[in-house]
């Protein structure tokens, strides 16, 4: 059985990013940089050990999703300040 202590995880790195934030993912040697929208977060097992690694996925380029992203791997966009004066 699940308990409300088991659903609760402290990753800070991962719980820096919510479904629907705007992030930029860096030029690298797998990909060119680009804008994205997060639509996913999740902890995946590394092989059939015991550890969870965290993965992010991105909607992108209008209809591409890409996911296996680390927290350090993205960063968020700066909101702009909203209100005229």
């Amino acid at each position: 059985m699940i308990s409300a202590e088991n659903k609760i995880l402290d990753v800070p790195d991962l719980n820096r990013f919510r479904i629907g934030d705007e992030v930029v993912a860096e030029a690298c040697a797998e990909h060119d940089r680009f804008e994205g929208t997060v639509i996913g977060i999740e902890l995946q097992r590394v092989h059939a050990s015991r550890f969870l690694k965290p993965s992010i996925t991105l909607l992108h380029d209008g209809d591409q999703i890409t996911d296996g992203f680390k927290p350090n791997d993205l960063r968020l966009v700066a909101k702009a300040e909203g209100g005229a004066a």
